[in-house]
């Protein structure tokens, strides 16, 4: 039986809050590395391991970000990115839902290496000092004003950003290897979609 004695109870319970215990237990929110503290990680990692870096502006929603991911990642490929780059992934342009997913300073660096206005995934190579070597800005991705654009992933339907994506590799690659291209063909000729 709800008696006025029950009604207290629970008011009482409620004006102390949350218990010390459950409040130890919530977890904390992520916090992000800022895009900056990132590149600067990458860049001195890249310098002590003799490689360069890999730097990608990413989104959770874009399926060419992930067709990219994937890549990077695939059995015959991994081994000789893991060589040759450090690989970041600067992620910016979320929803709102998915803010907390980017890094601080994302669109300043976006800014700075002149991807503002451009598709994703945008992706540069660049050296431990933090020099370009190569982007993925194609002359055959031109805008309306001539202007080359991001060619994002190297999708097998375009022989000539393919092939324009496998001379980046060449020219940034500290460790290139002829087999790399081989492989990186056999493996999109292998995707569906």
């Amino acid at each position: 039986m709800k008696g006025p004695f029950f009604s207290i109870v629970v008011a009482a319970l409620l004006a102390a809050g949350p218990s010390p215990t459950r409040a130890a237990q919530a977890p904390a929110p992520t916090v992000r590395p800022s895009a900056a503290a990132l590149l600067s990680a990458a860049e001195a990692q890249a310098g002590r391991e003799h490689k360069n870096v890999f730097l990608i502006f990413h989104a959770s929603w874009c399926p060419w970000c992930h067709r990219l991911d994937a890549l990077l990642s695939a059995p015959t490929l991994k081994p000789f990115f893991d060589k040759n780059y450090v690989i970041i992934r600067i992620d910016g342009l979320e929803a709102p839902a998915q803010l907390g997913l980017e890094n601080a300073g994302w669109k300043d660096m976006m800014a700075t290496y002149g991807a503002t206005g451009q598709g994703i995934p945008y992706w540069l190579f660049l050296g431990p000092k933090g020099n370009i070597l190569a982007s993925c800005r194609s002359p055959f991705d031109l805008d309306s004003k001539g202007v080359p654009g991001c060619m994002g992933f190297p999708d097998k339907g375009q022989p000539k950003d393919l092939a324009f994506f496998v001379e980046d590799i060449q020219e940034s690659a500290p460790h290139y290897e002829a087999a790399f291209d081989t492989n990186l063909r056999a493996y999109l000729k292998s995707l569906t979609y």
